[in-house]
């Protein structure tokens, strides 16, 4: 089933549990015959941006986005991304951060040039690419990164090409963190992987 990444510029001064009703309505939506699978989100939070990229599998971008308006969760645009992972499970380790980096990829470079930096072990600072994504459209690349903090993030994003028009810390979300509300509305969560 194709992924797409869903756009969320969200109230920076939204509360806890202003924040936590997001998931709150887009679980209790999940009895839709189009309903998307969330696979996980990755958030920017501080005091001046809230921003969430969310990843779900869905069947195309038009039933993703009526179902994002039903369940009355703001969004500002779907997009469909290509994905690559690195094998192992997706953690930043001990001491690091996660941090979401993207930009616009020249003409000349193309998403798989920087495939084998997944595979690559830790530098000696610990960075380590985890994911990318793809939006082939807009020629945008996103990379999630497991990093001890932004020098290092800075360094390894410069010697490895990779497009860094905008990089920040970010959590990531996953379904299983909510498992408690999913087993309410009578469904389980997506638990693996991808």
């Amino acid at each position: 089933m194709p992924l797409f990444a869903i756009h969320r510029t969200l109230d920076p001064k939204a509360t806890p549990h202003e924040r936590e009703l997001i998931v709150v309505r887009s679980v209790g939506w999940m009895d839709t015959p189009y309903r998307p699978t969330w696979r996980r989100t990755f958030a920017i939070q501080n005091d001046h941006r809230f921003e969430t990229w969310c990843m779900y599998d869905g069947r195309t971008a038009e039933e993703v986005a009526l179902w994002n308006r039903e369940c009355s969760v703001p969004f500002d645009e779907v997009r469909p991304v290509e994905q690559w992972r690195r094998d192992s499970e997706l953690s930043a380790g001990d001491g690091n951060s996660f941090c979401w980096a993207m930009g616009r990829l020249p003409e000349d470079r193309e998403p798989q040039d920087f495939l084998p930096l997944l595979q690559e072990a830790p530098g000696d600072d610990g960075v380590r690419l985890l994911r990318l994504y793809w939006d082939a459209d807009r020629r945008y690349l996103y990379s999630v990164i497991a990093t001890p903090g932004p020098e290092a993030t800075q360094r390894f994003l410069a010697s490895a090409g990779l497009p860094q028009d905008d990089s920040s810390d970010v959590d990531q979300v996953r379904p299983t963190d909510f498992a408690a509300l999913y087993e309410n509305v009578g469904f389980t969560p997506y638990d693996g992987d991808d």
